[in-house]
């Protein structure tokens, strides 16, 4: 899997990332130590904590870098870490850390939990009936190409097409009846046969075009919903007829 990002357009979302990234370690080690000082561990439980925890960091912090969706895990095992401290500490300056740990690393997931960042692609859905995406024309260059928009929040959504274009760039897309302009931020490759997914954040530089924005969004939100019934209404019929 490659990973391409628009670091110009990103550079401040990235400074964020990286201080909050910080800032939760930071407050966990004062965690460790305020347990220590407080006698709810020994020395060398404490040491033993330290070392996890860093070794945790690291790889949480690889992932976090190299974008891979096992980010999520490992920041999942750090919240619920976190809030058995919270709750199971002895020193309100123990929980207290804790808490400030929680929050950052919250604030780190609610930024990358972005399609331009980690695209929510349902790859394992091969039955085109129960896909979620749009059809979309992608205008460049006075060039047309055949595109898929799905994962559509927070003004960015996920483009999947089979043609390598460029970050950075800008694109017209047509979806259901209009027109949209949208900047190429990220791009996905994973593997031969398998379409590119961009990361997209939508232009909307009038009135007109935020409401014609929510409606796409609201379109997708409502087909899924549609999709995901049917899909397990089959199932359960499925399921009973056996």
């Amino acid at each position: 899997m490659k990973i391409n990002l628009y670091s110009f357009k990103l550079q401040y979302e990235f400074d964020k990332i990286k201080s909050l990234h910080w800032s939760f370690f930071g407050f966990f080690i004062l965690a460790i130590l305020s347990e220590f000082f407080s006698d709810e561990n020994g020395f060398f439980y404490s040491i033993f904590k330290l070392l996890a925890a860093s070794g945790c960091y690291y790889l949480l912090t690889l992932t976090r870098v190299k974008l891979y969706y096992s980010f999520w895990t490992f920041a999942g095992v750090f919240q619920i870490y976190f809030l058995t401290g919270i709750f199971n500490s002895l020193s309100s300056w123990t929980g207290f850390f804790y808490l400030c740990s929680s929050v950052f690393l919250s604030m780190e997931m609610y930024i990358l939990l972005s399609p331009i960042f980690y695209p929510r692609v349902n790859w394992w859905e091969y039955d085109f009936r129960y896909r979620d995406d749009i059809k979309a024309d992608v205008k460049i260059d006075e060039q047309s190409y055949k595109g898929r928009l799905s994962d559509l929040r927070r003004e960015a959504g996920c483009l999947s097409c089979f043609e390598v274009l460029d970050i950075g760039a800008t694109v017209d897309i047509e979806a259901e009846g209009n027109n949209y302009k949208a900047e190429i931020m990220s791009r996905r490759e994973y593997s031969l046969g398998r379409p590119l997914h961009y990361g997209i954040k939508f232009v909307s530089n009038s009135s007109e075009d935020k409401i014609k924005l929510r409606t796409l969004f609201s379109k997708w939100k409502s087909k899924k919903k549609v999709i995901m019934k049917k899909k397990f209404t089959k199932e359960e019929q499925a399921v009973e007829a056996n």
